[in-house]
């Protein structure tokens, strides 16, 4: 009953808080500016308070969902996400605050459904390289664009095993208070192409409170206790584009996981050397699509919400 009233309760939140998250969760797999290279951050270490350096490693772990189709009762899904990835920057001016960093990273999904008819493989694995440039060069713009590729880690086969994931992200000083949030997302590779528009603001409506409704790559709700902790209500997305095998049953299948949660986080950062967050959570629920090597002739299975938790660290040096 509690549980029930709990996930009532989530889903409530989420859509008051994002009126367009039905759009933009079929397509980001987290939160973006995690992986994008903050051009304050690159400042700070040009002024040698830091360094050319960032190290990120994050790890969430989704409890077990059960499954809402009838003829999958008792049967129940769980999901896990790892990251790690190194960035340097290799070239930067100072005088417009723009650059360009590159990077390696390394991607492990575990999703685990054990009366799978389709295959048997749980674990996946991808090797990713990144490519971030950013700018303040137009006056009140500050830019990113991102490329990252990812390859599994487990096959050599480029033209089934790889996907690219494209970011541009603007934000406009509207005032010294609040900013404006223009751009797109986009994901292509695996024969599942799509695009999702980047739009919203960000307002430090106090000194201690801001709010980030940027969709779909930033929405939360930040408490800033001094200048080291801080607290926010976030939204976070969890998604995996993965391909299984060429000897599972359904050889090379495509799986895509989609779930989205509402958590609490408490955040330490020590500007410019590191930014670390634990956070815990509750997921709405999701989809599980599962098709054919050409992406076709998909099997779609929805599942209930369940508890998750999480950390991130970010480390500069």
């Amino acid at each position: 009953m509690i549980t029930h009233l709990l996930e009532r309760f989530v889903k409530y939140l989420i859509r008051l808080l994002c009126p367009t998250l039905m759009l933009s969760i079929s397509t980001l797999y987290g939160d973006v500016e995690e992986t994008a290279i903050s051009t304050e951050q690159i400042t700070k270490n040009a002024d040698d308070q830091g360094g050319p350096f960032t190290f990120l490693l994050s790890y969430d772990v989704v409890g077990e969902a059960d499954f809402t189709q009838r003829e999958l009762d008792d049967q129940t899904l769980k999901f896990q996400q790892a990251e790690t990835s190194i960035n340097s920057v290799v070239y930067y001016n100072k005088q417009h605050e723009e650059g360009v960093a590159v990077g390696v990273g390394y991607t492990h999904n575990l999703i685990d459904w054990d009366e799978n008819p389709f295959f048997d493989q749980t674990n996946f694995n991808a090797a990713n390289v990144i490519l971030t440039g950013f700018s303040k060069r137009l006056v009140d713009w500050d830019w990113k664009a991102q490329i990252y590729y990812a390859l599994d880690a487990d096959h050599t086969d480029f033209d089934d095993y790889s996907t690219w994931d494209l970011l541009l992200w603007g934000r406009y000083t509207y005032s010294c208070l609040t900013g404006i949030h223009l751009g797109f997302y986009a994901q292509t590779g695996m024969e599942a192409d799509r695009v999702v528009p980047i739009f919203g603001f960000d307002w430090q409506f106090k000194k201690e409170w801001k709010l980030n409704a940027v969709f779909p790559v930033k929405m939360s709700l930040v408490y800033s206790y001094d200048d080291n902790w801080s607290a926010l209500l976030a939204v976070r997305f969890f998604s995996a584009r993965c391909r299984v095998g060429k000897h599972e049953a359904l050889s090379r299948a495509i799986v895509e996981y989609r779930n989205t949660g509402l958590e609490l986080a408490l955040r330490y950062e020590w500007e410019p050397r590191i930014a670390a967050d634990v956070h815990v959570g509750y997921s709405v629920g999701g989809k599980l699509k599962i098709s054919n090597r050409s992406h076709n002739h998909s099997s779609h299975f929805d599942f209930d919400g369940s508890p998750y938790i999480g950390a991130m660290m970010n480390l500069n040096f």
